[in-house]
């Protein structure tokens, strides 16, 4: 009962943080598109925005990497 309960939490996370790196990605590629001016050239306070919200998305994909790392670990697996 504990390895299967170990393994639908492992499979649970996976889950979680495929459906999170997805928009992340997203947001974080637009965020890079934007700030090298792909889109047009931002004036100052709106580079400042949507390089903080670009800094959030990496730190968040990093952040998830990680627990799904750990998540593999705990259930001993390292695909």
């Amino acid at each position: 009962a504990l390895e299967r309960a170990s393994r639908m939490k492992s499979d649970y996370v996976a889950a979680i943080s495929h459906e999170l790196r997805g928009p992340l990605s997203v947001i974080a590629g637009y965020g890079s598109l934007l700030l090298d001016g792909e889109f047009g050239q931002l004036g100052p306070d709106q580079e400042s925005i949507v390089a903080r919200v670009n800094q959030s998305a990496l730190k968040l994909l990093d952040l998830i990497a990680s627990v799904l790392d750990l998540s593999r670990r705990d259930a001993g697996t390292t695909q």
